[in-house]
Protein backbone atom coordinates (compact mmCIF):
# COMPACT_ATOMS: atom_id res chain seq x y z
CA UNK A 1 0.00 0.00 0.00
CA UNK A 2 2.52 2.57 1.13
CA UNK A 3 4.64 1.82 -2.44
CA UNK A 4 1.25 2.04 -4.21
CA UNK A 5 1.05 5.56 -2.71
CA UNK A 6 4.43 6.46 -3.20
CA UNK A 7 4.17 5.58 -7.22
CA UNK A 8 0.62 7.20 -7.78
CA UNK A 9 2.47 9.92 -5.81
CA UNK A 10 5.24 10.20 -8.38
CA UNK A 11 3.60 9.84 -11.33
CA UNK A 12 0.96 12.29 -10.31
CA UNK A 13 3.91 14.67 -10.15
CA UNK A 14 5.20 14.05 -13.08
CA UNK A 15 1.81 14.95 -15.06
CA UNK A 16 2.18 18.15 -13.63
CA UNK A 17 5.74 18.66 -14.41
CA UNK A 18 5.19 18.31 -18.10
CA UNK A 19 3.74 21.56 -18.67
CA UNK A 20 6.72 23.26 -18.09
CA UNK A 21 9.28 24.42 -21.42
CA UNK A 22 13.19 23.43 -22.05
CA UNK A 23 15.81 24.99 -23.52
CA UNK A 24 19.11 24.80 -25.24
CA UNK A 25 21.95 23.71 -23.38
CA UNK A 26 22.87 20.91 -21.75
CA UNK A 27 20.98 22.36 -18.63
CA UNK A 28 17.40 21.62 -18.39
CA UNK A 29 14.59 23.74 -17.82
CA UNK A 30 12.66 20.72 -16.96
CA UNK A 31 14.31 17.29 -16.78
CA UNK A 32 11.31 15.67 -16.42
CA UNK A 33 9.63 16.44 -19.75
CA UNK A 34 12.05 13.57 -21.39
CA UNK A 35 9.41 11.20 -19.63
CA UNK A 36 6.97 11.66 -22.24
CA UNK A 37 9.92 10.90 -24.91
CA UNK A 38 10.52 7.56 -22.82
CA UNK A 39 7.12 6.88 -23.07
CA UNK A 40 6.17 7.91 -26.85
CA UNK A 41 9.78 6.34 -28.45
CA UNK A 42 8.33 3.42 -26.41
CA UNK A 43 11.64 2.67 -24.39
CA UNK A 44 9.47 1.96 -21.86
CA UNK A 45 8.13 -1.48 -23.23
CA UNK A 46 11.80 -2.26 -21.75
CA UNK A 47 12.99 -0.31 -19.32
CA UNK A 48 11.23 -0.20 -16.17
CA UNK A 49 11.44 3.29 -14.34
CA UNK A 50 13.26 3.55 -10.53
CA UNK A 51 9.60 4.09 -9.21
CA UNK A 52 7.84 1.29 -10.90
CA UNK A 53 6.60 -2.13 -9.77
CA UNK A 54 6.02 -3.67 -12.42
CA UNK A 55 7.81 -7.26 -13.15
CA UNK A 56 6.46 -7.63 -16.35
CA UNK A 57 9.47 -5.20 -18.44
CA UNK A 58 12.38 -7.89 -17.41
CA UNK A 59 14.01 -7.22 -21.23
CA UNK A 60 16.27 -4.51 -20.41
CA UNK A 61 17.52 -3.03 -17.08
CA UNK A 62 15.87 -0.22 -14.92
CA UNK A 63 17.86 2.68 -16.01
CA UNK A 64 18.13 4.56 -12.75
CA UNK A 65 19.65 1.61 -10.64
CA UNK A 66 22.22 1.10 -13.26
CA UNK A 67 24.69 4.13 -12.46
CA UNK A 68 23.49 5.92 -15.71
CA UNK A 69 23.60 9.22 -13.92
CA UNK A 70 27.16 10.14 -14.17
CA UNK A 71 27.49 12.29 -16.82
CA UNK A 72 26.09 13.28 -20.65
CA UNK A 73 29.11 11.26 -22.25
CA UNK A 74 28.49 8.37 -20.15
CA UNK A 75 24.94 7.96 -21.25
CA UNK A 76 25.75 8.54 -24.76
CA UNK A 77 28.53 6.03 -24.87
CA UNK A 78 25.98 3.67 -22.94
CA UNK A 79 23.01 4.13 -25.20
CA UNK A 80 25.55 3.49 -28.58
CA UNK A 81 27.41 0.18 -26.99
CA UNK A 82 24.03 -1.12 -26.35
CA UNK A 83 22.62 0.13 -29.91
CA UNK A 84 22.99 -3.26 -31.52
CA UNK A 85 21.18 -5.41 -28.84
CA UNK A 86 18.64 -2.68 -28.26
CA UNK A 87 17.75 -2.64 -32.30
CA UNK A 88 17.46 -6.59 -32.24
CA UNK A 89 15.13 -6.76 -29.21
CA UNK A 90 13.33 -4.15 -30.79
CA UNK A 91 13.01 -6.22 -34.16
CA UNK A 92 11.84 -9.09 -32.06
CA UNK A 93 9.00 -7.86 -30.21
CA UNK A 94 7.99 -6.14 -33.72
CA UNK A 95 8.79 -2.63 -32.63
CA UNK A 96 9.58 -0.23 -34.94
CA UNK A 97 12.64 1.85 -35.13
CA UNK A 98 12.16 5.20 -34.09
CA UNK A 99 13.91 8.40 -34.61
CA UNK A 100 14.29 11.71 -32.61
CA UNK A 101 14.73 15.39 -33.39
CA UNK A 102 17.47 17.18 -31.50
CA UNK A 103 15.09 18.09 -29.24
CA UNK A 104 13.92 14.96 -28.02
CA UNK A 105 17.34 13.26 -27.51
CA UNK A 106 18.26 16.24 -25.32
CA UNK A 107 14.97 15.44 -23.30
CA UNK A 108 15.22 12.02 -23.27
CA UNK A 109 19.09 12.17 -22.38
CA UNK A 110 18.06 14.76 -19.00
CA UNK A 111 15.63 12.45 -18.49
CA UNK A 112 17.68 9.35 -17.85
CA UNK A 113 20.35 11.58 -16.51
CA UNK A 114 17.93 12.60 -13.57
CA UNK A 115 16.65 9.18 -13.02
CA UNK A 116 19.26 8.95 -10.31
CA UNK A 117 17.74 11.45 -8.32
CA UNK A 118 14.53 9.93 -7.38
CA UNK A 119 14.22 8.23 -3.70
CA UNK A 120 13.24 4.93 -3.20
CA UNK A 121 10.33 4.86 -0.40
CA UNK A 122 11.82 5.46 2.69
CA UNK A 123 11.54 2.45 5.69
CA UNK A 124 9.35 3.94 8.89
CA UNK A 125 11.08 1.58 11.31
CA UNK A 126 14.43 2.99 10.48
CA UNK A 127 13.31 6.37 10.25
CA UNK A 128 12.08 5.89 14.01
CA UNK A 129 15.35 5.49 14.89
CA UNK A 130 17.25 8.13 12.95
CA UNK A 131 14.63 10.13 15.14
CA UNK A 132 15.80 9.05 18.67
CA UNK A 133 19.36 8.56 17.62
CA UNK A 134 19.74 12.17 15.76
CA UNK A 135 18.03 13.77 18.71
CA UNK A 136 15.36 15.03 17.17
CA UNK A 137 12.71 13.53 20.12
CA UNK A 138 14.33 16.22 21.83
CA UNK A 139 12.85 18.52 20.77
CA UNK A 140 10.17 17.48 18.81
CA UNK A 141 7.18 14.61 18.89
CA UNK A 142 5.26 13.05 15.65
CA UNK A 143 2.07 11.66 16.43
CA UNK A 144 1.91 12.30 19.86
CA UNK A 145 -0.48 14.97 20.33
CA UNK A 146 -0.43 15.29 24.33
CA UNK A 147 3.38 16.00 24.86
CA UNK A 148 3.04 20.02 24.21
CA UNK A 149 6.23 20.70 25.78
CA UNK A 150 7.29 19.40 22.22
CA UNK A 151 7.41 21.02 18.78
CA UNK A 152 4.66 18.57 17.02
CA UNK A 153 6.43 17.72 12.77
CA UNK A 154 2.56 15.84 12.19
CA UNK A 155 2.00 18.62 9.61
CA UNK A 156 5.38 18.06 7.49
CA UNK A 157 3.23 14.79 6.58
CA UNK A 158 1.85 16.93 4.17
CA UNK A 159 5.14 17.08 2.04
CA UNK A 160 5.58 15.10 -0.52
CA UNK A 161 9.22 15.40 -1.33
CA UNK A 162 12.17 14.72 1.43
CA UNK A 163 13.35 18.29 -0.68
CA UNK A 164 10.42 20.45 0.72
CA UNK A 165 11.25 18.70 4.56
CA UNK A 166 14.89 19.32 3.73
CA UNK A 167 14.02 23.14 3.40
CA UNK A 168 11.43 23.64 6.49
CA UNK A 169 15.10 22.39 8.61
CA UNK A 170 17.17 24.52 6.75
CA UNK A 171 15.11 27.80 7.91
CA UNK A 172 14.32 26.45 11.08
CA UNK A 173 17.87 27.31 12.16
CA UNK A 174 18.28 29.32 14.88
CA UNK A 175 21.17 32.24 14.70
CA UNK A 176 24.17 31.35 16.41
CA UNK A 177 23.99 32.70 18.99
CA UNK A 178 20.66 31.27 20.43
CA UNK A 179 21.88 27.91 20.22
CA UNK A 180 24.68 27.71 23.03
CA UNK A 181 28.18 27.36 22.52
CA UNK A 182 28.38 23.66 21.72
CA UNK A 183 25.63 23.49 18.88
CA UNK A 184 28.07 22.63 16.07
CA UNK A 185 28.50 19.27 18.35
CA UNK A 186 24.84 18.72 18.58
CA UNK A 187 24.21 19.33 15.31
CA UNK A 188 23.18 16.33 13.77
CA UNK A 189 24.87 15.05 10.69
CA UNK A 190 22.51 12.44 8.09
CA UNK A 191 24.06 10.31 5.56
CA UNK A 192 22.60 7.65 2.92
CA UNK A 193 18.99 6.85 3.22
CA UNK A 194 18.59 8.35 6.76
CA UNK A 195 16.81 11.57 5.63
CA UNK A 196 14.25 9.82 3.49
CA UNK A 197 13.83 7.16 6.29
CA UNK A 198 13.02 9.87 8.76
CA UNK A 199 10.32 11.29 6.12
CA UNK A 200 8.94 7.80 5.94
CA UNK A 201 8.56 7.81 9.59
CA UNK A 202 6.93 11.10 9.79
CA UNK A 203 4.27 10.08 7.29
CA UNK A 204 3.44 6.75 9.25
CA UNK A 205 3.56 8.13 12.51
CA UNK A 206 1.63 11.48 11.90
CA UNK A 207 -1.60 12.11 13.15
CA UNK A 208 -3.07 14.49 10.82
CA UNK A 209 -1.64 12.96 7.75
CA UNK A 210 -3.46 14.32 4.55
CA UNK A 211 -5.25 12.02 1.85
CA UNK A 212 -2.99 14.18 -0.82
CA UNK A 213 0.10 15.61 -0.25
CA UNK A 214 1.90 19.12 -0.91
CA UNK A 215 3.75 19.12 -4.48
CA UNK A 216 6.08 21.84 -5.82
CA UNK A 217 6.73 22.36 -9.57
CA UNK A 218 9.62 20.29 -11.57
CA UNK A 219 12.54 21.91 -10.38
CA UNK A 220 14.37 23.49 -12.56
CA UNK A 221 18.18 23.31 -12.60
CA UNK A 222 18.82 26.48 -14.72
CA UNK A 223 16.81 28.85 -12.06
CA UNK A 224 18.99 26.91 -9.50
CA UNK A 225 21.92 28.43 -11.14
CA UNK A 226 20.42 31.60 -10.54
CA UNK A 227 19.33 30.51 -6.69
CA UNK A 228 22.90 29.26 -6.20
CA UNK A 229 24.44 32.73 -6.47
CA UNK A 230 21.47 35.06 -5.80
CA UNK A 231 22.02 33.12 -2.01
CA UNK A 232 25.64 34.39 -2.19
CA UNK A 233 26.80 30.13 -2.87
CA UNK A 234 29.09 31.43 -4.82
CA UNK A 235 31.15 33.63 -2.98
CA UNK A 236 32.40 30.29 -1.51
CA UNK A 237 32.11 27.63 -4.16
CA UNK A 238 33.36 27.05 -7.46
CA UNK A 239 31.14 25.20 -9.71
CA UNK A 240 34.06 25.04 -12.80
CA UNK A 241 36.08 21.88 -12.35
CA UNK A 242 38.98 24.13 -13.24
CA UNK A 243 37.83 27.18 -10.90
CA UNK A 244 40.17 27.45 -7.49
CA UNK A 245 41.01 29.81 -4.96
CA UNK A 246 37.65 29.74 -2.63
CA UNK A 247 36.84 28.56 0.51
CA UNK A 248 34.69 26.13 0.48
CA UNK A 249 35.64 22.42 -2.17
CA UNK A 250 34.45 23.02 -6.16
CA UNK A 251 31.38 21.70 -6.10
CA UNK A 252 31.88 20.60 -10.03
CA UNK A 253 34.51 17.73 -8.43
CA UNK A 254 31.97 17.03 -5.55
CA UNK A 255 30.53 13.55 -7.19
CA UNK A 256 27.05 15.25 -6.37
CA UNK A 257 25.02 12.82 -8.76
CA UNK A 258 23.14 11.68 -5.39
CA UNK A 259 19.46 11.24 -4.64
CA UNK A 260 17.11 14.12 -3.67
CA UNK A 261 17.20 12.87 -0.05
CA UNK A 262 21.02 12.50 -0.08
CA UNK A 263 21.68 15.37 -1.54
CA UNK A 264 19.43 17.24 1.05
CA UNK A 265 21.07 15.01 3.99
CA UNK A 266 24.36 16.34 2.54
CA UNK A 267 23.39 20.42 2.70
CA UNK A 268 22.36 19.40 6.19
CA UNK A 269 25.05 18.19 7.82
CA UNK A 270 27.34 20.78 6.37
CA UNK A 271 25.70 23.47 7.65
CA UNK A 272 27.82 24.51 10.86
CA UNK A 273 30.83 25.02 8.29
CA UNK A 274 28.74 27.27 6.15
CA UNK A 275 27.43 29.10 8.76
CA UNK A 276 30.71 29.39 10.10
CA UNK A 277 31.98 30.44 6.70
CA UNK A 278 29.04 32.72 5.80
CA UNK A 279 29.51 34.43 9.36
CA UNK A 280 32.93 35.31 8.46
CA UNK A 281 32.50 36.52 5.27
CA UNK A 282 30.01 38.63 6.58
CA UNK A 283 27.12 36.95 4.45
CA UNK A 284 23.48 36.49 6.01
CA UNK A 285 22.45 32.90 6.34
CA UNK A 286 19.78 32.36 3.33
CA UNK A 287 16.43 31.24 3.84
CA UNK A 288 14.96 29.58 1.05
CA UNK A 289 11.21 29.08 -0.51
CA UNK A 290 10.43 24.98 -1.27
CA UNK A 291 11.06 25.94 -5.09
CA UNK A 292 14.08 27.26 -4.50
CA UNK A 293 15.42 24.87 -2.73
CA UNK A 294 14.68 22.47 -5.22
CA UNK A 295 15.79 23.87 -7.88
CA UNK A 296 19.11 24.64 -6.06
CA UNK A 297 19.57 20.33 -5.65
CA UNK A 298 18.50 20.04 -8.93
CA UNK A 299 21.24 22.47 -10.64
CA UNK A 300 24.06 20.30 -7.72
CA UNK A 301 22.71 17.28 -9.55
CA UNK A 302 23.52 18.21 -12.76
CA UNK A 303 26.53 19.75 -12.31
CA UNK A 304 28.48 16.34 -13.81
CA UNK A 305 25.99 16.31 -16.12
CA UNK A 306 27.45 18.99 -18.55
CA UNK A 307 29.61 18.21 -21.98
CA UNK A 308 32.74 17.12 -21.05
CA UNK A 309 35.96 18.94 -22.65
CA UNK A 310 37.75 16.10 -25.49
CA UNK A 311 40.90 16.16 -26.43
CA UNK A 312 40.39 16.30 -30.48
CA UNK A 313 44.12 15.13 -31.28
CA UNK A 314 42.33 11.68 -29.36
CA UNK A 315 39.23 11.77 -30.97
CA UNK A 316 41.12 11.95 -34.43
CA UNK A 317 43.00 8.69 -33.58
CA UNK A 318 39.68 6.88 -32.25
CA UNK A 319 38.20 8.19 -35.68
CA UNK A 320 40.60 6.00 -37.10
CA UNK A 321 41.18 3.18 -34.95
CA UNK A 322 37.21 2.75 -34.27
CA UNK A 323 36.83 2.34 -37.88
CA UNK A 324 34.45 5.02 -38.59
CA UNK A 325 36.83 6.50 -41.49
CA UNK A 326 36.13 3.10 -43.09
CA UNK A 327 32.79 4.93 -43.68
CA UNK A 328 33.18 8.51 -43.11
CA UNK A 329 35.59 10.89 -44.98
CA UNK A 330 36.94 13.82 -43.36
CA UNK A 331 36.77 16.59 -46.11
CA UNK A 332 37.27 13.67 -48.98
CA UNK A 333 39.77 11.46 -46.55
CA UNK A 334 38.48 8.07 -45.65
CA UNK A 335 35.58 6.04 -46.99
CA UNK A 336 32.81 6.77 -49.62
CA UNK A 337 29.51 5.00 -47.98
CA UNK A 338 28.74 7.34 -45.41
CA UNK A 339 29.07 11.43 -45.53
CA UNK A 340 31.98 13.55 -45.62
CA UNK A 341 31.43 14.55 -41.77
CA UNK A 342 33.57 17.76 -41.84
CA UNK A 343 30.40 18.89 -43.81
CA UNK A 344 27.84 17.87 -42.15
CA UNK A 345 25.29 19.99 -40.34
CA UNK A 346 24.39 17.50 -37.58
CA UNK A 347 27.56 17.62 -35.23
CA UNK A 348 27.07 21.26 -34.13
CA UNK A 349 26.86 19.84 -30.55
CA UNK A 350 26.70 16.80 -28.23
CA UNK A 351 23.31 16.41 -28.71
CA UNK A 352 23.27 16.88 -32.58
CA UNK A 353 25.93 14.00 -32.90
CA UNK A 354 23.80 12.05 -30.16
CA UNK A 355 20.73 11.95 -32.06
CA UNK A 356 22.56 11.55 -35.51
CA UNK A 357 23.99 8.73 -34.59
CA UNK A 358 20.80 6.85 -32.75
CA UNK A 359 19.15 7.68 -35.91
CA UNK A 360 21.28 6.05 -38.27
CA UNK A 361 22.46 3.53 -35.73
CA UNK A 362 19.95 0.78 -37.99
CA UNK A 363 21.93 1.35 -41.19
CA UNK A 364 25.24 1.57 -39.79
CA UNK A 365 24.73 -1.89 -38.02
CA UNK A 366 23.59 -3.88 -41.13
CA UNK A 367 26.52 -1.94 -43.34
CA UNK A 368 29.30 -3.62 -41.26
CA UNK A 369 27.59 -6.52 -40.35
CA UNK A 370 27.23 -7.06 -44.12
CA UNK A 371 29.81 -5.34 -45.77
CA UNK A 372 32.55 -5.56 -43.04
CA UNK A 373 31.69 -8.28 -40.74
CA UNK A 374 31.96 -6.34 -37.32
CA UNK A 375 29.61 -5.12 -35.00
CA UNK A 376 29.74 -1.44 -33.68
CA UNK A 377 32.62 0.11 -32.22
CA UNK A 378 31.83 0.54 -28.36
CA UNK A 379 33.23 3.76 -26.55
CA UNK A 380 34.03 4.75 -22.74
CA UNK A 381 32.77 8.21 -21.96
CA UNK A 382 35.95 9.66 -22.33
CA UNK A 383 36.26 8.40 -25.66
CA UNK A 384 33.28 9.37 -26.42
CA UNK A 385 34.02 13.11 -25.30
CA UNK A 386 37.23 12.95 -27.39
CA UNK A 387 35.80 11.70 -30.68
CA UNK A 388 33.25 14.33 -29.95
CA UNK A 389 35.33 17.40 -29.63
CA UNK A 390 37.37 16.13 -32.81
CA UNK A 391 34.13 16.03 -34.95
CA UNK A 392 32.66 19.65 -33.45
CA UNK A 393 36.58 20.74 -34.28
CA UNK A 394 36.81 19.96 -38.00
CA UNK A 395 32.94 21.02 -37.83
CA UNK A 396 34.22 24.35 -36.93
CA UNK A 397 37.05 24.07 -39.94
CA UNK A 398 34.54 23.82 -42.67
CA UNK A 399 32.09 26.82 -41.86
Amino acid sequence: MKRTACIASILLCLTLFLWSGTGEGTLPENPLRGFRVFVDKQCVICHPLPFSDSQQYKIGPPLGRRGLHQSLMQIMAAMWNHATEMQEKMRLLHVPAVSMTSEEMEELLAFIYFLGYFDDPGNPSLGKLVFREKGCSQCHVVGKSGETDKIPLDALARYASPIQIACAMWNHVRPEGEKGEKWEEQWPHFQGEEVNDLVAYIWEASNSRPHTKELILAPNPRQGAIVFQKKGCDACHAVSPKEEGKLGPNLANSHLQESASQLAARLWTHGPKMLKAMEELGLERPRFSEQEIADLLAYLYFLPYREEEGDPKQGEILFTIKGCSNCHSIRGKGGDSAPDLAQSDQIRSAIDIARAMWNHAPVMIQLLAEEYLRPLPTFQAREMADLLSYLQTVGKQAE
